[in-house]
């Protein structure tokens, strides 16, 4: 058993190379492999990127930026923390991952993670007044409720 915080490709490397002492075949160069392959795809990523149609343009956001900054919870996602940064806005998993938000109109956002593959995803909040109070990503599908 091979344990990690985060799935990724060396701890699957590391379990394939010891599945193959276990079995007595020639070692592998698994870690070499899977990275060649995380390049691979990360470069068919941008092509794919660079051959897209023009994404959304921006828009202004409904509310003055600093009205969505705060913390969010989940009750089985934990948190997530919008704070302001060189005039835009920043998503972060408590802990872990952070996007930058690009705002669409109507309270949703485009968000773009961080990492090779720089995925992309929407973001909405819910505002009854001038705060918003719900935070729903478009993946994992979830609500966050404001702190």
């Amino acid at each position: 058993m091979v344990l990690a915080n985060l799935p990724n490709q060396l701890r699957e490397a590391i379990a394939f190379r010891m599945f193959d002492a276990f079995m007595g075949v020639p070692p592998r160069d698994w870690s070499g492999e899977m990275l060649e392959s995380a390049k691979r795809r990360a470069e068919q990523v941008r092509s794919s990127r660079a051959a897209a149609p023009p994404e959304s343009p921006a828009r202004a956001a409904p509310l003055p930026l600093p009205a969505y900054v705060a913390t969010y919870a989940h009750p089985a996602l934990g948190d997530l923390i919008v704070t302001l940064k060189d005039g835009g806005l920043v998503l972060r998993f408590d802990g872990g991952q952070i996007g930058d938000l690009v705002s669409l109109g109507d309270h949703r956002f485009r968000v773009t993670w961080g990492g090779p593959d720089q995925f992309r995803g929407v973001v909405t909040f819910a505002a009854r007044s001038e705060r918003p109070e719900l935070l729903t990503l478009e993946f994992p599908a979830a609500t966050f409720t404001r702190k």
